[in-house]
């Protein structure tokens, strides 16, 4: 579903519709939950790797979530919607 509304956001980059969708389906299919599933189940026998663990996982996010927002601003001041679709994809 999310590659199928990034390649119809990348063919009508310049619609407004086109663009909603695709914010909509970044935001439904959010992978936080299964991450920090995976990382409790996988390290969560004893609590010193648990704590670490849920650290692990909050650092990585906050990174992510910083950096991707530096490189979407610069791919948008660079190549627009198009750009920040293309991003998406990747």
């Amino acid at each position: 579903v999310h590659l199928a509304i990034v390649i119809l956001a990348l063919i009508y980059s310049t619609s407004e519709w086109a663009v909603f969708a695709q914010l909509v389906v970044v935001w439904s299919i959010d992978p936080a939950c299964a991450i920090e599933g995976i990382a409790f189940d996988s390290f969560g026998a004893s609590e010193v790797q648990a704590r670490q663990a849920s650290s692990t996982v909050l650092s990585i996010s906050t990174i992510s979530i910083a950096v991707s927002c530096t490189v979407g601003g610069l791919l948008y001041d660079a190549a627009g919607w198009t750009g920040v679709t293309a991003y998406h994809c990747a």
